[in-house]
């Protein structure tokens, strides 16, 4: 960039018609030197500025304020020289502070940017030393007008490997090489801001030390900015005020990867804001004293836990939306390595990791991303012991070939159950395609729609008395 003087210089500002000899004048040629490193941003109400690598917040405009300042003497000191006297007696007023503040206000009127025209291009990936891109597989230089605000905490270094960290996928994997693919295209997948597989990847592991932290607290360090953990009550079914502040999805615009660690036992997941989440709907959230702002997710949610959650929505298990990946790999105490976290954290250690992962996403492109047969049976299993009706069914429900029982009284009993036991339960509209799913359903006359080959438990137990 050409020193503010030399381009003070270019302009001949002193008799150039486009900056008038006033405040107005004044801040759009604040504005002209220096769009290349601020900007103002509409819905976040503040200035951000450039720093070399990324676009960062400058909430108070303090760094703007010193630019103002620069800006100031330079242009003073210019008009000194010129010994223009009009032209010296308007900027000479740029001394005070004041006048800078105001002329900074002015200045944001000057084409204010919005935030959707940051972090556009989900196939860029901003590291330490250049930007690299992920459709070309290669690094190149930073450019402010790639309107990035994300920053990875690595160095790209095409030469370098780890083998330790290759060694400790296998041991968490138990040497299941499927599964290990999968996991390395999964953290190469996350390098983008592609949402394109729309699910939700629950890292499952019963057994405790079995490495999930020290996996994703590693990849986590390595994305640095990209990288964001949210509460699991974020995901979970409660209500949220509509006009309320909602920073804990405000902040995640940009994020390419979104931690939830170890929710409790039987936390209820909100099945909607998942599907709206994993499938490229707009997500609209707001900062306090700040605009609410929209944006679609680029990021990917990952899950880590010991305790599936509870789903009541049995959809969300449609499409392939929810991927298990299981850690059943249980270090004993002798097998630990307590250094193992800041090994991996080493600088030359997560370039390395680093090519793992875009290897891993160059396999994506290359031959796409299935789960595992054992993932597969994982869901399966999951789908049917969070199915609502099948947990009644096998509790309240017995096989009888010669019983019918009415769907209007099992409904009933259906919903009691429920509130009972703390489910949801559908609505009464609902209640047939649920049954009739994995039942046979069938009309009888009068009596309506009926079960068949199904009797309530303690009608069974009654009858069996008398």
């Amino acid at each position: 960039m050409k020193s503010i003087r030399n381009q003070l210089e270019a302009l001949q500002v002193e008799h150039n018609e486009k900056y008038q000899k006033n405040e107005i004048g004044l801040a759009q040629l604040f504005y002209d030197l220096y769009q290349d490193k601020i900007c103002f941003v509409k819905e976040r109400n503040q200035w951000f500025v450039y720093d070399g690598r990324r676009w960062c917040s400058d909430s108070n405009a303090l760094q703007v304020m010193e630019y103002c300042k620069d800006f100031a003497n330079e242009l003073i000191s210019y008009a000194m020289d010129k010994d223009h006297r009009e032209f010296i007696n308007v900027v000479k007023r740029l001394a005070e502070r004041k006048r800078r503040v105001f002329l900074i206000k002015d200045a944001r009127s000057i084409s204010p940017k919005s935030f959707q025209e940051f972090d556009r291009n989900p196939f860029l990936f901003n590291c330490k030393n250049g930007t690299y891109n992920l459709k070309t597989f290669e690094l190149q230089p930073h450019n402010e007008k790639d309107y990035i605000t994300q920053l990875a905490n690595v160095v790209y270094d095409e030469s370098v490997i780890c083998d330790r960290w290759l060694s400790f996928i296998e041991e968490v994997t138990l040497n299941d090489k499927e599964l290990g693919l999968y996991i390395q295209q999964m953290f190469g997948y996350c390098l983008t801001g592609s949402t394109i597989m729309e699910c939700l990847f629950i890292l499952y592991g019963k057994l405790s030390r079995n490495g999930k932290s020290t996996t994703i607290e590693t990849v986590g360090n390595l994305l640095g900015d990209y990288f964001k953990n949210v509460q699991p009550e974020t995901l979970s079914k409660y209500k949220r005020n509509g006009s309320s502040p909602t920073p804990d999805l405000a902040r995640l615009k940009g994020a390419r990867l979104v931690n939830v660690p170890e929710p409790e036992k039987d936390l209820k997941l909100n099945e909607s804001l998942i599907k709206q989440l994993t499938g490229g709907d707009t997500v609209t959230g707001r900062h306090l004293h700040e605009d609410f702002i929209e944006f679609k997710p680029e990021f990917k949610i990952l899950m880590n836990t010991n305790h599936l959650p509870r789903v009541e929505d049995e959809t969300i298990f449609a499409s392939n939306r929810i991927h298990i990946i299981p850690f059943d790999r249980h270090f004993k105490e002798e097998e630990r390595d307590n250094t193992l976290k800041f090994y991996f954290q080493e600088e030359s250690n997560k370039s390395g990791i680093l090519n793992w992962m875009i290897e891993g996403y160059r396999q994506v492109v290359l031959n796409k991303m299935k789960p595992t047969d054992r993932m597969e049976k994982l869901v399966k299993s999951y789908a049917r012991k969070t199915n609502v009706f099948e947990l009644f069914a096998d509790e309240c429900l017995v096989t009888s070939i010669k019983n019918r029982i009415p769907l209007n009284e099992l409904y009933s009993i259906y919903v009691t159950w429920c509130l009972n036991n703390g489910y949801s339960y559908v609505e009464r509209k609902d209640f047939k395609g649920i049954v009739e799913k994995d039942y046979i359903v069938k009309r009888n006359g009068k009596r309506g729609l009926e079960l068949v080959g199904k009797t309530v438990i303690e009608l069974t137990e009654s009858d069996s008395s008398e």
